[in-house]
């Protein structure tokens, strides 16, 4: 037999029911399933856009919380001018399954929530096990596509240190100046569309592992809203968006992430709580000025399957500053763009194979680490340490004498069948 609580009326309405909201009879009282999902209308939320809901979605919240957890429904187009606070074993849910298609034009059957404010993160993750799913954010108030500079607004959700396990899911961020900031651990982000002009990502005193996957972030104007490209804000994020930044990340896992037009994919930096590692598979930073920075990581560095980076500049760099040695692989993908060669580095190891447009092997040791346009033997590798090998240096054997190239060694292999032809 299902579980059942009997319920007492709220603000004169009942509330029960196990997936929609429901009235039985008009009694004043109600039957709600354990787990259930309510109606954030029940709780007074106007959901017209212009009547501030915060605090009917959060005596909703707090409802749900209070007899177990549960889903709060917001069916239209609520507004949160204030502070949203999720507590434990609670979320805030659309009626439709998202992430909605781009172009995106907020209507009230795609759950929008409107965000006026310009003070606080409208939605606060601070506790365990909430989540957020089948919404989309619209800050009605962020300048025109015309402008030359965004309106500056904090996170549109933000996860502060020691929460865990929360999870967002199917959500659109439309034209928001920074996304999610999170923090804690064991956090999950998957199946999204986010437009943040900003960063859409920012990561920090995260000293557990965290989940990306099937992410879209693109925040130019003709993938939002059907205008012609480009628009004046158009110039602003690609000369100022990094995608992900990255300072304290303890084992962060990236998948299926495709990013479109900025300045930086992928910054990965430090704080004073530390610095980070973390593996990444099928992930793409097209029409970006650089693909990643890597300044510091921790031990064992980053590693990437599959990446592929179209950039400006170098796809790759290791800029000065950062506390740590970065270390960074790449293994398999493409570069393209005006120009693939990584940068010049300080310091760090920067380990590349497989990678189309690229020719070399791959890049190891200390500064400077550039691709050679000589070839190198034995001798002056050993002298140039730190320099890579391209594909025609020799090295093995006596030098000058027996000594072989890449290309000789792979087709040796090829020739005794340990790899194929």
């Amino acid at each position: 037999m299902v579980a059942q609580r009997r319920l007492p009326a709220i603000d004169g309405n009942t509330v029960s029911g196990s997936t929609l909201l429901g009235n039985i009879g008009g009694l004043g009282v109600g039957w709600e399933f354990v787990g259930s999902t309510l109606d954030a209308g029940s709780f007074g939320a106007v959901q017209d856009k212009v009547t501030d809901d915060t605090a009917a979605i959060q005596r909703g919240l707090n409802f749900l919380n209070s007899i177990g957890g549960g889903s709060l429904l917001l069916s239209s187009q609520p507004s949160i001018a204030g502070q949203v606070v999720i507590p434990q074993f609670t979320g805030l849910i659309g009626p439709r399954p998202g992430p909605y298609e781009l172009p995106f034009q907020p209507t009230g059957r795609l759950a929008t929530i409107y965000v006026p404010n310009s003070s606080q993160s409208p939605i606060v993750m601070a506790s365990r096990d909430s989540w957020v799913q089948d919404l989309a954010v619209f800050y009605p108030n962020q300048v025109a596509p015309t402008a030359a500079t965004p309106t500056v607004y904090p996170a549109t959700i933000s996860i502060p240190a020691n929460s865990a396990g929360n999870k967002v899911r199917r959500c659109t961020f439309v034209n928001s100046y920074d996304g999610i900031s999170v923090k804690g651990g064991r956090h999950s982000f998957e199946d999204m569309k986010i437009g943040a002009f900003h960063n859409p990502f920012i990561v920090d005193n995260c000293l557990d592992v965290n989940w990306f996957s099937r992410i879209l972030c693109s925040s130019f104007w003709d993938n939002i809203a059907s205008l012609p490209y480009p628009q004046n804000i158009d110039t602003w994020v690609a000369a100022n968006q990094t995608v992900f930044t990255v300072s304290r990340a303890d084992g962060m896992d990236m998948q299926s992430i495709f990013a479109f037009a900025g300045n930086i994919g992928m910054l990965l930096t430090d704080s004073a709580s530390g610095n980070s590692y973390g593996f990444g598979s099928n992930v793409r930073f097209d029409t970006f000025t650089t693909g990643i920075a890597a300044q510091s990581t921790a031990n064992p560095g980053w590693e990437f399957n599959n990446l592929g980076v179209g950039s400006s500049g170098p796809p790759i760099t290791m800029p000065v500053g950062g506390a740590h040695t970065p270390k960074l692989h790449a293994y398999g993908g493409s570069f393209w763009g005006a120009n693939k060669s990584p940068t010049n580095a300080a310091s760090g190891l920067l380990d590349i194979q497989g990678v189309d447009g690229y020719a070399s092997l791959g890049f190891y040791g200390t500064a400077p680490i550039t691709q050679p346009v000589a070839n190198l033997d034995n001798s002056n590798f050993s002298v140039q340490a730190g320099t890579a090998v391209n594909l025609n240096s020799r090295f093995g054997g006596t030098i000058g004498i027996s000594q072989y190239t890449i290309t000789d060694l792979v087709d040796a292999l090829k020739g005794l069948g340990l790899i194929a032809p």
